[in-house]
């Protein structure tokens, strides 16, 4: 166990400027684009990429693309023709982002990229436009809102539902919050019996119908938790009850049995008085006078 212990101390810590020197001598050994390419396809790739430099698209997205396939060893023609299929997707995001959204250019790269993803998943840019002014207007990350919509319809939640939980997420939710729905996708998915589908639409369901004042990633912890979960990190506070359910019932039936507590102890303090602390005029108030003490005479 000494060894042990002595070895890992003595090991290195894997720093980021390490890892990305060892991913840069991983890239640097692989064919170059003349080696991989045939010179037709490889001037038509330059022309790909320079025309995509002169429209302010990410080249550098295009680039890493480029080094994935030849990491996987795609075939030079397959390679090609899905460089081609991600610059196009690059494009239509930012004539998108341009023209219907109305940014300036030149469109921030990350935005353009998580655009182009969605677009990759199945889901119409027009449907993720209001999460989109949602996410902008309340100073979240606008790239974000994309990749949620995007990883969600990926992983089989249905077009729909995806870009409303995105748009109640842009409405709703904070930093993290995206990160939480997908772990809570996750959690439900591994529930007996369960699926993306069903999972995606109970989070939607308990989304849109909880208070505006449970907090966002409360909503999300409290799926598929134990009946009676509290809200807000586990800090005591109402349970997130479905309106009409027998939870429900239960909770209100306590409610007013502790009101009913409350007003009981308030007419045990008042004898004798009603509403607003008045006598009240039925109150048996002709009781025998208590005995004078030795020595003393009534007044």
């Amino acid at each position: 166990m000494n060894t042990l212990n002595q070895h890992n101390r003595e090991r290195k810590p894997i720093t980021l400027l390490r890892l990305v020197s060892t991913i840069a001598a991983l890239f640097l050994s692989l064919p170059t684009l003349g080696q991989s390419f045939s010179e037709s396809q490889s001037n038509e790739l330059d022309a790909l990429f320079a025309d995509a430099q002169k429209n302010g698209l990410p080249v550098a997205y295009l680039e890493i693309k480029r080094k994935e396939g030849l990491a996987k060893r795609i075939p030079p023609e397959r390679l090609a023709v899905a460089l081609k299929i991600v610059a196009g997707q690059l494009s239509q995001a930012q004539r998108w982002l341009v023209n219907d959204f109305r940014m300036a250019m030149p469109v921030d790269h990350r935005v353009t990229i998580a655009a182009a993803q969605t677009l990759r998943s199945g889901i119409p840019l027009d449907a993720v436009a209001a999460a989109l002014r949602h996410a902008n207007n309340r100073g979240l990350a606008m790239e974000q809102a994309l990749l949620l919509a995007g990883d969600l319809a990926t992983r089989g939640v249905p077009a729909d539902v995806a870009v409303t939980l995105t748009e109640q997420w842009a409405t709703k939710g904070k930093p993290g919050d995206d990160r939480m729905m997908m772990e809570t996708l996750e959690r439900l998915t591994q529930t007996p019996g369960n699926d993306v589908r069903n999972a995606a639409h109970q989070i939607r369901d308990r989304v849109l119908d909880a208070r505006d004042t449970v907090p966002f990633h409360s909503i999300l912890e409290s799926l598929g938790r134990p009946p009676g979960w509290a809200l807000d990190g586990g800090n005591k506070g109402p349970a997130l009850v479905p309106m009409g359910s027998e939870g429900g019932a239960k909770a209100a039936a306590k409610k007013d049995a502790v009101k009913s507590n409350s007003d009981t102890d308030h007419i045990k303090k008042n004898k004798g008085f009603g509403v607003d602390n008045k006598p009240d005029p039925h109150a048996d108030t002709n009781k025998p006078d208590k005995p004078n003490p030795p020595g003393k005479t009534k007044p």
